[in-house]
């Protein structure tokens, strides 16, 4: 990781730390608006604010038949005649954000990864929402996860947990958890990009050691048979 930290920054790495990259100078100073860079990131106490926010979210996801009757008022969709399997890929390089919006342009889209398909939502939390799976699984621990409310969920706290200036409230700390993810995440392709290439160069050297004996051998029985 020495590339990531040149000598002129200090202990500052080369990464994208979000808003608070003017705050690595040579010595640390409060910005104000940014308190909640400081919030603990192991977000005590959440778990408390966000069981409230399943139960909106149960008791106010609309029903198959009502995204049917949608679908049937339709006059053109583009996405109407794309595949489930397309649209998974389409979604996966989406935001949060974007998907959402997606879905309130589009019937269909909204139809296929309604409410009604925890499934799809649920793997969305473990691939891109890494930062909150943790807490997911406490609360389907608990019990009290409808499978319905997923969605909901993950609409809710997109917005509430985006790293902002000004940010205030319980989820702070979910949004510094969040940042700091994104930190590990940069983190991580640098370090597999390293690794890799010591793997590259792991396994080359494998090879040609490999061919090398394999030439000696056969040098040796050329030799026994003339």
């Amino acid at each position: 990781m020495a590339d990531l930290a040149p000598s002129c920054l200090g202990g500052h790495l080369t990464l994208d730390y979000g808003p608070v990259n003017e705050a690595h100078q040579d010595h640390w100073h409060a910005i104000p608006g940014l308190e909640y860079v400081v919030a603990n990131p192991g977000v005590p106490g959440v778990l408390e604010h966000i069981r409230p926010l399943i139960k909106s979210c149960s008791s106010g996801s609309l029903g198959d038949d009502h995204m049917l009757d949608l679908e049937n008022r339709v006059v053109n969709d583009p996405f109407g005649k794309i595949t489930y399997d397309v649209l998974y890929e389409i979604a996966r390089l989406m935001s949060t954000k974007s998907l959402l919006n997606l879905c309130s342009a589009s019937c269909r889209v909204d139809c296929v990864l309604s409410a009604g398909n925890g499934e799809f939502w649920r793997h969305r939390i473990r691939t891109q929402l890494p930062w909150f799976h943790g807490t997911f699984q406490a609360l389907e621990a608990e019990g009290i996860m409808d499978n319905r409310a997923i969605k909901g969920l993950v609409a809710m706290l997109d917005p509430l947990t985006t790293p902002r200036m000004g940010l205030t409230g319980v989820f702070m700390g979910m949004a510094n958890r969040r940042r700091i993810w994104g930190l590990c995440e940069q983190l991580k392709v640098a370090y597999r990009a390293k690794a890799g290439a010591n793997e590259d160069e792991s396994v080359k050297a494998a090879i040609i050691s490999a061919f090398d004996e394999w030439a000696m051998e056969r040098g040796r029985r050329f030799r026994t048979v003339v």
